[in-house]
C-alpha cells in the first residue's frame, strides 16, 4: 500500500516526499496521462486488498462495551470527504467549517501536557525577534513579528538549503567537466554525491537532480 501511495503522490505532486507540484489554482504541471494510467493495476490491487482486509478484521473479537458518544466527521455530497465538506455528527449536527469554533471548544486539562508545555504565564505583546541555530545542514535563521493583536504578522524562515543553493550550483559547474566522460547514470550519481555533501535531507537533496547531457 505504501508503494501505491508514493506512486500516486509522485504522479500528482511531482515527488513522493514533500510534494511541490500543487499550487493555488491547480498544478504547476498537469499530471501525465500515462503516469496516471500506469497506476491502475496497483490501484485495482489496493481496492481488492482493502476489501479482503475488511472481511478479515470483521471477524476480530471486540470488547463488549457500549458507551454513549457522538461521532463527528466531514461530509461531502458526492466526493470522498477529505478536503471539503460540512462538519456533521451522529447526533444531527450539520454546520459549515467556518462555524466549527462556535460548537467545539478546546480545553486544557491540568494533568495533561497535550495542549501546552508553558511553564510560566505570558501575555503576547507586539514586537519582533530573530534567532539562528546550527542544524546538521548548516545555519537555520528565523525571524518573527508579532502585531498589536498578539498574532504573528510576519514570519521568515531561511533554511540551510536556501543558503547553500548558490554555492552548490557553483560547485556543480566546476565539477561536471571532470566527470562528463562517464555515462549519464554515473554523472548523476557523482553530482548527487556532491549535493549531499551539503545537504543529506531526503526531500531537499535526494530528488533534486536530473541530468541531461548534450554530447553532440
Amino acid at each position: 500500500m505504501k508503494k501505491i501511495g508514493n506512486a500516486l503522490i509522485e504522479a500528482l505532486g511531482g515527488r513522493a516526499i514533500h510534494p511541490i507540484n500543487v499550487t493555488v489554482g491547480g498544478f504547476h504541471r498537469a499530471p501525465r496521462t500515462d503516469a496516471l494510467r500506469a497506476l491502475v493495476p496497483d490501484l485495482e490491487w489496493g481496492l481488492q486488498a482493502a476489501i479482503d482486509t475488511l472481511r478479515w478484521v470483521s471477524h476480530f473479537e471486540f470488547p463488549d462495551v457500549e458507551t454513549n458518544y457522538e461521532m463527528v466527521c466531514i461530509q461531502h455530497p458526492y466526493e470522498y470527504p477529505m478536503n471539503e465538506g460540512r462538519v456533521v455528527s451522529s447526533a444531527g449536527l450539520d454546520i459549515p467549517v467556518e462555524d466549527y469554533e462556535k460548537y467545539f471548544e478546546e480545553q486544557h486539562l491540568k494533568q495533561s501536557s497535550a495542549l501546552t508545555q508553558c511553564r510560566v504565564p505570558f501575555k503576547p505583546a507586539p514586537g519582533s525577534a530573530c534567532h539562528a541555530t546550527e542544524a546538521p545542514r548548516g545555519l537555520l535563521y528565523h525571524r518573527y513579528r508579532v502585531g498589536e493583536d498578539g498574532l504573528i504578522a510576519e514570519a521568515k524562515i531561511v533554511p540551510p538549503t536556501s543558503q547553500n543553493q548558490g554555492q552548490i550550483e557553483e560547485d556543480l559547474r566546476a565539477f561536471v567537466p571532470s566527470v562528463v566522460g562517464y555515462d549519464d547514470a554515473e554523472v548523476t550519481r557523482r553530482c548527487e554525491q556532491l549535493i549531499r555533501n551539503y545537504d543529506p535531507c531526503i526531500s531537499c537533496a535526494t530528488h533534486s537532480l536530473k541530468i541531461q547531457i548534450d554530447r553532440s
